[in-house]
């Protein structure tokens, strides 16, 4: 009799060796805890990977790993996790109220007379609906694997990898979301000046005469004035091109050799160019991608930028979800209650398929990505023309 309750076969035993009837045992307390609520104890996780399951239908989320991935996740400077404030939701479908804008910017009091019923008015309200798919990846580990390795390093490998995995594809969703034209109510296309740029307007940044600080903060200025003020953009997500084009341009480092420390470079920084436009942060896009199709030789791969070239994005984003608050964009996180769901609707588990005596690590995760308040956005686009 072990000490899970069951009884277990001595011959059994010696058959599938001591490891793995550790590893057996292991897995039943994990499973009891976790049916219990509680988390399980540290050592039976460990010992959990130290020997293939001997229960095929064995199926468990390990808290440990869990905490990797999202550990892990939230330590990566993403684009979509620092611009996008996140809302864990408990259903993968939904809706949310949005009160019109124009309500709220109306002048409706009236001067009372004595006596009289107070001006009346109504109120603007419809419901945005959201919708949370599901993604999954996973990676099988094969027992040669698991015999060339140790088994926490597996663990560790293949977690982190499932982590990867689903910040490239919050990335992709975001960039594919809110990062190109036909979203935001303010966009602006610049153009060279053989194709009608202005300096100070519309100027193409690869041209010496262009204003890019003035041209910027003419359209911060447009789009701050759909909201009253009171929701100008605050940060900005820039593709590496403009950035550096941008740094290089002749007025923006006139303007920094005019203010500069003497013996200082004359090297324009995010904070710098932040705090000259008025935002928060400047976060500059540098995630790529894998382009070339499975199977390619890994010496021929290629890759690219997820990030539009030549584009900047300003928004309005709160620190955090906020009612009776606009948001130029939100996620919203499926996070089932109860469940062992990390943050922005991911969990990594980790199984045992017996027919391929392979070791599963497998990431899922339930997102949306969703324009909120168009009035909130900003989109400069073919900045190098």
């Amino acid at each position: 009799m072990s000490d899970t309750g069951e009884t277990i076969n001595s011959d059994f035993s010696m058959k599938v060796g001591k490891r793995e009837v550790e590893a057996y045992r292991a897995r039943k307390r994990i499973r009891k805890a976790l049916e219990a609520g509680e988390t399980p104890n540290a050592s039976d996780v460990r010992k959990a990977s130290q020997g293939q399951p001997i229960d095929p239908g064995d199926v468990y989320i390990a808290p440990e790993i869990t905490d990797i991935t999202v550990g892990w996740m939230m330590d990566q400077k993403t684009v979509a996790n620092q611009m996008t404030p996140s809302i864990q939701v408990a259903k993968q479908k939904g809706s949310y109220p949005v009160f019109s804008k124009s309500f709220f910017f109306r002048d409706e009091m009236e001067e009372r007379g004595d006596a009289q019923p107070a001006a009346e008015g109504t109120m603007g309200l419809t419901f945005q609906n959201y919708a949370a798919p599901v993604y999954a990846w996973r990676l099988p580990l094969g027992a040669q694997a698991r015999a060339n390795a140790t088994p926490l390093e597996l663990d560790t490998a293949g977690a982190e990898l499932c982590g990867n995995k689903s910040l490239l594809k919050r990335e992709l969703l975001w960039f594919n979301k809110y990062f190109k034209t036909g979203v935001w109510t303010t966009q602006l296309t610049l153009k060279n000046s053989g194709g009608g740029g202005t300096a100070g307007t519309d100027l193409s940044f690869a041209d010496a005469n262009a204003l890019p600080i003035k041209q910027i903060k003419k359209q911060l200025d447009a789009q701050s004035a759909l909201v009253g003020g009171l929701y100008r953009c605050n940060k900005a997500v820039w593709s590496r091109d403009v950035w550096t084009a941008f740094c290089e341009h002749p007025n923006v480092i006139s303007r920094i050799n005019a203010g500069q420390t003497p013996g200082g470079p004359a090297e324009a920084t995010q904070a710098m160019v932040a705090a000259w436009l008025g935002l928060d942060q400047i976060i500059i896009a540098d995630a790529i991608q894998t382009t070339s199709a499975k199977g390619v030789a890994e010496a021929s791969a290629t890759y690219a930028r997820v990030a539009t070239a030549g584009q900047i994005l300003f928004a309005y984003v709160p620190p955090a979800p906020s009612k009776f608050r606009p948001s130029a964009m939100y996620s919203f996180d499926w996070v089932p209650p109860g469940s062992l769901v990390g943050g922005y609707g991911t969990a990594v588990a980790s199984y045992y398929i017996q027919e391929r005596k392979a070791q599963m690590y497998e990431v899922e995760m339930a997102t949306d990505f969703e324009v909120v308040s168009a009035d909130c956005g900003v989109l400069l686009s073919s900045c190098l023309a």
